[in-house]
């Protein structure tokens, strides 16, 4: 009987402690609510950019240089959200406890369009300049096509979280994130396993052009899994 009373106190404490957490993440105040609107926008811009990355990989798009463009706009347009999101966070009514981390994600949430906009030059480039050995690998290809799918289940998760108002909901995203995550770094793997067999046969630029690109990809993320661990954060010490 001891044990079964320690048991349900427990278990009645847990309840009572998500149901305080889920009440004050609804009752985040206005300047918060900004910031975490604000980041949903910037994911909304590496979204676009994630599309446009896929149509130039998958040979959808005729103008290399049309897409690089379109990113390249689109990363500006990130950069002067990310401005004015962190002005409004570093001025506003935003509790200290969760500046440092709210900034982060904005941080994090503009890195991931800058990782798209350097991959869309490194594309360009390599087009206009020629890869010394060959035209592209088809099958590396299709490992950074793999890549960018995941990378887009993970920006629409992440942009779920910081809509999702109870901590269930959020603990499940977090938790899809990860295993996401997990994904891409065995597609990454087998793609640097097949990049090394078929060494022998490409050209040292050839080489390094599919090594950066798989790491920026896998990048993007770790950026995401990194985003999803910061808005547990914020969400707990907003509730402590």
């Amino acid at each position: 009987q001891f044990h079964l009373y320690i048991s349900s106190s427990v278990i009645f404490s847990y309840s009572a402690n998500t149901m305080v957490l889920d009440r004050l993440r609804r009752l985040l105040v206005v300047g918060e609510r900004k910031a975490f609107q604000g980041i949903g926008e910037i994911l909304r811009i590496a979204k676009e950019s994630n599309t446009v990355m896929k149509s130039m990989l998958s040979g959808d798009s005729g103008d290399l240089k049309a897409g690089q463009e379109r990113i390249r706009l689109l990363e500006q347009k990130s950069d002067e959200l990310c401005f004015d999101i962190k002005s409004n966070v570093i001025n506003g009514a935003i509790s200290p406890s969760i500046q440092d981390n709210l900034l982060a994600c904005i941080e994090l949430a503009d890195d991931i369009v800058d990782a798209y906009h350097y991959a869309a030059r490194e594309v360009n480039r390599a087009a206009n300049l020629g890869l010394p050995g060959g035209a592209r690998v088809r099958e590396l290809d299709e490992t950074l096509l793999d890549m960018l799918e995941l990378a887009d289940r993970a920006l629409d998760m992440v942009s779920s979280m910081l809509e999702v108002e109870d901590s269930v909901g959020e603990g499940d995203f977090r938790r899809g994130i990860q295993k996401l995550e997990e994904e891409a770094d065995n597609v990454k793997d087998a793609g640097f396993d097949r990049l090394y067999a078929l060494s022998s046969s490409l050209h040292y630029t050839q080489f390094l052009h599919y090594t950066e690109l798989l790491h920026k990809f896998d990048d993007i993320l770790d950026a995401c899994e990194d985003i999803s661990d910061l808005i547990v954060q914020i969400t707990s010490s907003v509730s402590s």
